[in-house]
């Protein structure tokens, strides 16, 4: 894997990140019949609490493995491995096997413990950004399917989530075409998006093949044929796609 950069990593994380975030959102919604507007951590535990906005609803208690803090001021992103006030804590012991895969690929934005974060542009913001990065790349590296960002004042946390009982959704041929494109629309989530695009069809063990001088990715969902055509720019110029209708 040599050569390897974070927005390759990123690149390759970001679809699946958001195909199995959005299912999390309904589980959480689903478990606790309405969805969930308040959190609470308990760090040393190792727990987030979703506190149902119904009441007489039962809560979702899940297991947390904290990565890390994007904050206004100082305006950085911090590894929790990194954070002092967590030195030899179980719950950054994650961060620290991401630390690892960064170290072990010559990656410096994921071996290093604390990054500076540009100042916004018009319609972005980089806090936002960043702490989205660190969740992507960390759930694709540590194979837990989610995350949870949780926003306060001038910082964004965030951790992986395993929560018992949630399992991703499989992959849909429906639902692909909206996650791209809220995917490459959102700014600095995708680089490239032919490896964006091949990178999920690997991820899900989807069959997919190139047509000549890869304008176009045909991935086989259960429900038939996604077509994804690049302009020579290598940016995402149509998707269509071709299902077969269901059985009589």
């Amino acid at each position: 894997m040599s050569g390897l950069t974070i927005n390759d990593v990123l690149d390759d994380s970001i679809l699946v990140y958001v195909e199995d975030h959005g299912a999390f959102v309904d589980w959480i919604t689903q478990q606790t019949g309405g969805g969930s507007e308040q959190m609470t951590l308990d760090l040393p535990r190792q727990q987030i609490t979703y506190v149902p906005k119904l009441h007489k609803r039962d809560e979702v208690v899940a297991r947390i493995h904290l990565l890390g803090s994007v904050a206004d001021n100082p305006r950085s992103a911090l590894w929790a491995w990194a954070n002092p006030q967590f030195t030899d804590s179980p719950v950054v012991a994650m961060s620290q096997r991401i630390r690892e895969f960064g170290e072990s690929r010559g990656i410096p934005e994921l071996a290093s413990g604390e990054l500076p974060v540009p100042d916004d542009e018009p319609g972005t913001d980089r806090l936002a950004e960043f702490a989205t990065r660190m969740a992507a790349v960390s759930c694709r590296i540590s194979g837990i399917p989610t995350a949870q960002i949780m926003a306060g004042g001038g910082t964004r946390v965030v951790m992986l989530v395993d929560a018992a009982g949630f399992m991703p959704a499989p992959p849909s041929g429906i639902r692909f075409p909206r996650i791209l494109m809220s995917a490459i629309s959102a700014p600095g989530w995708v680089h490239d998006h032919r490896r964006a695009v091949q990178g999920y069809a690997q991820a899900r063990n989807l069959p997919y093949g190139w047509e000549p001088n890869f304008s176009a990715l045909n991935i086989g969902f259960p429900e038939g044929n996604v077509r994804v055509a690049f302009d020579p720019q290598g940016r995402i110029a149509d998707v269509q796609a071709q299902f077969a209708p269901p059985p009589a």
